[in-house]
């Protein structure tokens, strides 16, 4: 167990007022480690480590049941030749099986929740301790799912922004502090252009045009660790899942064409000369085929992705610009704004099947999930045209405002995007099946609520993201820019570059609700991408991840399944990187404290809080140093304080906070090269005592009243309402 304060009262303090303890077993966020400067703290600390540095942990492969679910865990290093080490990939494998059958658990609505933290000094969590952890982590209000920090989180992730500059913000959609939720910023090599993520969420690559790169970004340090060369101009860029391989359109020269990537090896493979011009290509859902563009031509090429080989060239028209694969036609429609006609390729005989004629101008087409509706643009006009897969033809025709140049699809909606308009246009699927003619080419109207109405009685509803228009200030780019936000089906992260913020919208009651706004730091964001950290599925009832161990110590993985409802903490160990050890110059340090304390403030009275540093690879504590306490709030309030060293090793701060609420506390410790941005904040809520009983009732209410994990990602709105525009907590 760890060392406990009572609630006591010490002679020369304030009088009869609340003693803490603060929060425990903070997790390690983004693998705070970092060099120790103290040369003489270094070196006795490497000595001492080494000394005690205990033999390698082999991996863990752990086989359990509850509630009628038999659960087999293995942990270990990402080759699988040995346990997780410190600073290196681990694997984590995680089979479910119906324990009466033994047949592979398929009847659960979700992927299992997962979380690694810190154990406590005793190595492992009881059930109530663990259901609690969990409550903590799902907690529908997000500063008291904060209460309780895990050092990594598999249901949680970053919103990334892809800036006009040369930068990549990394935003925490959950958790801020101070006046921004700005978790880390990427410098890139140049502008990027287009981005997409890898498989296991572990990098990011970018696209850098001017400087001909291919930047691979980290999740794991935020840095790009590596610029692969390009033959020319990289511009759009897409991971086909079957290969494992990134794709690359380069846009200019006599290199114009695809450019194929390994992302293990980060070896160029293969270049696949095409036709001239801008370059939109998309893969078959099999992923054998690739169908590219060529504007310069007038026409498509058609590419065997597993020989790297084209197997033929579609003419089209004047000017092929936009594509989109609809699997109810099985074949691919192309855009041609010259000639106003949308031609469908047949995907097996690679022939033009079909031809509509239009509007010119025409420009990109968008098919949601189903393959049935795609949404064609056309900003010369200010027109979509949505055309059904089924007939070939166009069923709806809406007059969008401000040059409409992209779509996306959330579960039930479609989002249309203006290059010159602040208003998002949002379109619900499940009304695009009402009949109705189309009575010319610009048949809308306008009501007096701003919505627009096609003949066919199709509507469109504006929101505004922001304040200003995307391409008041530069060119939109190519990216995304909507980002959908995961673990909500119609939510979504809408940036704007004149506002320098990312604006969220979730569906509610028939409306897209705004709830709140990310600060981007000064930064004008032009695409948003969600990437986290999940157990990914890898077939009915068996799911894996890849992740970084923070440090080398005791963890437990905590286990959430939904139905049936299984709750779970698996104790395991994360070795030593003894070369880091025989360096001396890491050390991981967290604030420590006992789990069963009391974690509130009384507002307006002197409390005590009482932390301690300790390292997380040893255990060993630091007491003794000086110590910076910076206390705050979301409204503004902050409080500022040296820390008194007690004899014990432990610190003491008082502090008297002015209402209830939620506070965050961090230190900074100069000795140890640790500031307060380094340090993950803790968690204090001011309010009054709850006595013991209390506080275990309420832990259960909320485990067993929540509808299942995802209220990690639902509930945003709670948490980015009121404070949501200030960038807090």
């Amino acid at each position: 167990m760890t060392h406990h304060h009572p609630i006591t009262s010490t002679p020369g303090r304030p009088p009869a007022r609340t003693v803490l303890t603060a929060l425990a077993c903070l997790g390690l966020a983004g693998a705070a480690l970092a060099p120790a400067r103290a040369d003489a703290q270094q070196t006795a600390s490497a000595a001492a480590e080494k000394e005690a540095a205990p033999a390698p942990v082999p991996a863990i492969s752990r086989h359990l049941e509850h509630n009628g679910v038999k659960i087999d865990l293995d942990i270990g290093s990402a080759d699988g030749k040995s346990g997780a080490v410190e600073g290196h990939d681990m694997r984590i494998r995680l089979k479910l099986r119906d324990a009466s059958t033994g047949d592979t658990l398929t009847g659960s609505r979700k992927i299992p929740a997962g979380w690694i933290d810190v154990a406590p000094d005793s190595g492992t969590l009881d059930s109530m301790e663990c259901r609690r952890r969990v409550a903590k982590y799902l907690s529908p209000k997000v500063q008291l799912r904060m209460s309780v920090r895990p050092a990594i989180d598999l249901t949680s992730y970053y919103l990334l922004t892809l800036n006009r500059g040369n930068s990549i913000s990394v935003l925490d959609p959950f958790f801020g502090f101070g006046s921004s939720r700005m978790y880390a910023t990427v410098i890139l090599p140049g502008q990027g252009e287009d981005w997409v993520d890898g498989p296991d969420d572990r990098f990011v690559y970018v696209t850098i045009p001017k400087e001909n790169l291919l930047a691979v970004v980290s999740t794991g340090t935020w840095k790009v660790v590596q610029n692969i060369p390009m033959p020319t101009r990289p511009m759009r860029i897409r991971y086909e899942s079957g290969s494992g391989l990134l794709w690359v359109a380069n846009d200019a020269g006599d290199r114009s064409g695809l450019t194929v990537v390994d992302p293990g090896t980060r070896k160029v493979l293969a270049h696949i000369a095409t036709g001239s011009g801008h370059h939109e290509f998309i893969f078959s859902p099999d992923g054998s085929r690739a169908f590219v563009t060529n504007p310069g031509g007038g026409d498509v090429t058609v590419i065997d992705t597993r020989a790297r080989k084209k197997l033929a060239t579609v003419k089209t028209g004047h000017d092929p610009t936009g594509l989109a694969w609809s699997t109810v036609a099985e074949g691919v429609y192309v855009t041609d704004p010259a000639d106003g006609t949308i031609v469908l390729i047949d995907g097996h005989a690679l022939q033009p099947t079909d031809r509509l004629t239009g509007s010119t101008g025409l420009s990109d087409i968008f098919f949601d999930h189903t393959g049935r509706w795609g949404f064609v643009t056309n900003p010369d006009s200010n027109s979509v045209y949505v055309m059904d897969a089924t007939s070939n033809k166009v069923e709806h025709d809406l007059d969008i405002p401000g040059k409409p140049y992209q779509v996306v699809f959330s579960k039930s909606f479609a989002y249309v995007r203006s290059k010159d308009s602040k208003n998002v246009m949002m379109v619900t699927l499940k009304d695009l099946s009402a009949k109705g003619q189309v009575a010319s080419a610009f048949a809308s109207d306008y009501n007096s609520s701003g919505q627009v109405t096609d003949a066919s009685g199709l509507t469109a509803t504006p929101f505004p993201a922001g304040n200003v228009p995307p391409d008041r200030y530069g060119d939109v780019g190519i990216a995304q820019a909507i980002g959908r936000a995961p673990q909500r089906p119609d939510a979504v992260y809408i940036p704007s570059a004149g506002d320098k913020a990312v604006y969220y919208y979730h569906y509610m009651e028939g409306m897209p609700t705004p709830s709140g706004s990310l600060d981007n730091g000064g930064l004008e964001p032009l695409a948003a991408l969600a990437v986290g950290r999940h157990l990914h599925r890898l077939g009915d009832g068996e799911y894996s991840a890849k992740v970084r161990a923070p440090g080398a110590g005791r963890y437990n993985f905590v286990l959430l399944i939904d139905q049936p409802r299984v709750v779970r903490c698996i104790p395991f160990s994360v070795g030593e990187d003894t070369k880091i050890v025989r360096k001396g110059d890491m050390l991981a340090l967290r604030i420590h404290a006992d789990p069963q304390a009391s974690f509130h403030l009384v507002p307006r009275q002197v409390s005590h809080v009482h932390f301690r540093l300790k390292e997380l690879r040893t255990g060993r504590g630091h007491g003794g140093l000086d110590v910076k306490v910076r206390i705050l709030n979301t409204a503004g309030w902050e409080h500022r304080a040296t820390a008194k060293a007690l004899e014990d090793g432990s610190y003491e701060v008082p502090v008297r906070v002015p209402s209830t609420g939620i506070y965050y506390m961090t230190v900074d410790v100069p000795a140890l090269n640790k500031g307060f941005r380094s340090v993950p904040p803790v968690t204090l809520i001011a309010g009054r005592v709850r006595t013991e009983k209390e506080r275990l009732s309420t832990g259960d209410a909320v485990v067993n009243g929540l509808p299942g994990h995802g209220s990690r990602g639902g509930s945003h709105s709670d948490s980015a309402s009121g404070s949501g525009s200030k960038g807090g907590a």
